[in-house]
């Protein structure tokens, strides 16, 4: 059972075990890094969590809120972008460098276009046809 004289960790702990049904649901948590460190199973996390908040299932609706909130933030475009990083690029050198690169390629291909169009605009038909 969950202490009562901790309001914030009874909190947390009754809204993170609304959240896991299944060891599916905490294979999620931990793809997501809300729950790591952990040396347990799915299963014994899920376990661990019934025990130590069995009563929370009354209180689901104190949270319908929160939960909605996540999922609105999840649509957002900062959300998507922090996704890509931490899958992409923070835990390895080479996709960081990777990216880099393609920025950069990026950057020097549009320069490259910008000049080649900007040339082709300043060049006067009359200087053409006596070349």
């Amino acid at each position: 059972m969950c202490l009562q004289n901790d309001r914030g960790v009874m909190s947390y702990l009754f809204f993170l075990n609304s959240l896991i049904n299944e060891a599916q649901d905490v294979k999620e948590l931990r793809d997501a890094g809300v729950l790591y460190g952990y040396n347990r199973s799915d299963t014994e996390l899920q376990n661990f969590f019934s025990v130590i908040c069995p009563e929370s299932g009354s209180d689901l609706d104190n949270y319908i809120g929160v939960k909605e909130k996540i999922q609105e933030y999840h649509g957002t475009l900062m959300s998507k972008m922090l996704q890509f990083y931490h899958a992409y690029i923070k835990d390895s050198s080479w996709p960081l460098a990777l990216f880099l690169a393609v920025l950069l390629d990026l950057f020097f291909g549009g320069t490259q276009s910008w000049f080649a169009v900007k040339n082709w605009f300043s060049v006067s038909p009359a200087s053409q046809s006596h070349s």
